[in-house]
């Protein structure tokens, strides 16, 4: 998901509290859709150049994943210690940083519930 970084709040600016260690290690993204609600953990943050892929769509494996992912933590300014499966699935939230215009702020999560409506 990509939206611009409206700094009074609306859209994506909120991105950026996640750098904050309160929030990045006890808030929770809620998506709403017509099928449900799904709940996603954050595992990573970072400041990231708009050419480097710090997003992707699908894998060709499990090794595929894994190696996005352990990109990923390595890349990341705050990271959470997650051991993957085959069977999880993430997001990238994505966001300008309101600086240079190649700059986005990447924030990772991983899906940890899903509740049908």
């Amino acid at each position: 998901f990509y939206a611009h970084n409206i700094t009074s709040g609306a859209m994506f600016h909120d991105v950026t509290k996640f750098f904050e260690d309160e929030y990045f290690d006890n808030t929770k993204i809620v998506i709403y859709t017509f099928d449900g609600m799904f709940i996603y953990e954050p595992f990573a943050i970072y400041e990231s150049h708009e050419e480097n892929n710090y997003f992707k769509t699908g894998f060709t494996s499990f090794d595929d994943f894994k190696q996005f992912t352990d990109k990923i933590k390595g890349d990341a300014t705050k990271v959470k210690d997650i051991e993957f499966t085959s069977s999880d699935r993430i997001i990238t939230l994505s966001t300008c940083t309101n600086g240079a215009a190649t700059q986005r702020y990447a924030l990772h999560a991983r899906l940890i519930d899903y509740i049908v409506e």
